[in-house]
């Protein structure tokens, strides 16, 4: 998460901030068992590119931690950071004490589209031109999937939408949306 870069240090809280009781299991979140295909139109991939390059993260990697903070919020993010960066430095102590195993690698069922028909809500944004695969955990791709069903969408339609909202801003969003009207649920992916 980026701060604002102009802020004042007189608003600062100083002390020792209560952790929220309400995070998710971040370990549900280790193993990607589940992958999604996304179809991304140039303009979404050129942003995902840009952060990537910036915070020498992959590409699914910057479009995990935008659908992570989406789904469950910005200090969820946070605290998912502060647990991965705890256990780095747990196996790091281990490591030092023994040589380690290799990781446990899971077998990734792989979930493809279903269609290769352009959804409306990519007509408007252009010719999806690439496809972006993610290894998402079980519970990850649950969540998605209930959010994608309260808003009729698939699964891939949603991820667009929440790209859209995060890479492009909420004016060109509304504006978007306004334009297709509301998406149908469509077969394609």
């Amino acid at each position: 998460m980026s701060m604002w870069p102009f802020a004042s240090a007189s608003q600062r809280f100083r002390g020792a901030a209560p952790t929220p009781g309400d995070f998710p299991d971040f370990a549900a979140f280790k193993v990607s068992s589940v992958r999604l295909k996304v179809w991304l139109p140039e303009m979404l991939t050129q942003r995902i590119d840009w952060i990537s390059v910036e915070t020498g993260s992959s590409r699914p990697d910057v479009v995990r931690a935008l659908l992570f903070e989406h789904l469950y919020g910005q200090v969820a993010y946070l605290g998912l950071l502060e647990y991965q960066r705890r256990h780095d430095e747990e196996a790091a102590r281990r490591k030092a004490a023994q040589p380690a195993s290799d990781p446990d690698r899971s077998d990734d069922g792989i979930v493809l589209s279903r269609s290769r028909d352009t959804p409306i809500d990519l007509q408007m944004l252009g010719k999806s031109d690439e496809d972006l695969t993610l290894g998402l955990s079980q519970r990850f791709m649950q969540d998605l999937e209930s959010l994608a069903a309260a808003h009729e969408l698939t699964p891939s339609s949603y991820v667009r939408k929440v790209l859209v909202r995060h890479l492009m801003g909420e004016p060109l969003h509304t504006g978007w949306q306004q334009a297709v009207g509301r998406l149908p649920a469509t077969p394609a992916g």
